[in-house]
């Protein structure tokens, strides 16, 4: 799992086309929902990339280090495994 900080310009791009496989995810937010739903989906889905980007340079520093902005069972061996 990437996680990312900084200004964000965002375009979604949404096709009809279902065959392709998904193989990228971008998460907007890294906080209470963002942050382990992302974990969550970069642990079971390991083909998948998943990069997590925030406003808040602090949260990404703190997900990015082993003291985590949000307590979770669990969540801190879910992203070390990531």
């Amino acid at each position: 799992m990437n996680v990312f900080g900084g200004v964000l310009n965002c375009w979604v791009v949404v096709t009809a086309d279902y065959s392709q496989k998904v193989t990228n995810i971008c998460c907007i937010g890294a906080g209470y929902v963002g942050g382990p739903t992302c974990a969550m989906i970069a642990y079971k889905c390991p083909e998948i990339t998943v990069n997590v980007v925030d406003k808040m340079p602090m949260r990404i520093a703190q997900w990015n280090s082993d003291r985590l902005p949000i307590f979770e069972v669990r969540i801190i061996q879910i992203v070390l495994a990531c």
